[in-house]
């Protein structure tokens, strides 16, 4: 599976500004559908130089930059597998 560079010009963005907790910055995020999870995720555990990110700056990048229902569940099911066959 490869991560491909094109998400971001197929779908919408969408803004999530009107965040409930203060605390959090505004940011605009990916609104992905099914077939494209497994991409995102790829993209945001793989890192900048090829390197693995553990599960909490995966589940990080994936909050910065995407949306879909069952996101968090989604990638530590990801991780976790990737994981596993780097062992």
């Amino acid at each position: 599976m490869g991560c491909s560079a094109s998400m971001a010009s197929r779908y919408c963005i969408s803004h999530a500004g009107c965040n409930i907790k203060s605390s959090e910055p505004d940011y605009f995020q990916l609104l992905l559908p099914r077939v494209e999870v497994n991409e995102a995720i790829c993209h945001c555990h793989a890192g900048m130089v090829s390197g693995h990110f553990a599960i909490a700056k995966t589940l990080d990048q994936v909050k910065r930059r995407f949306y879909w229902f069952i996101w968090k569940e989604n990638t530590k099911c990801f991780c976790s597998v990737e994981d596993a066959k780097n062992v």
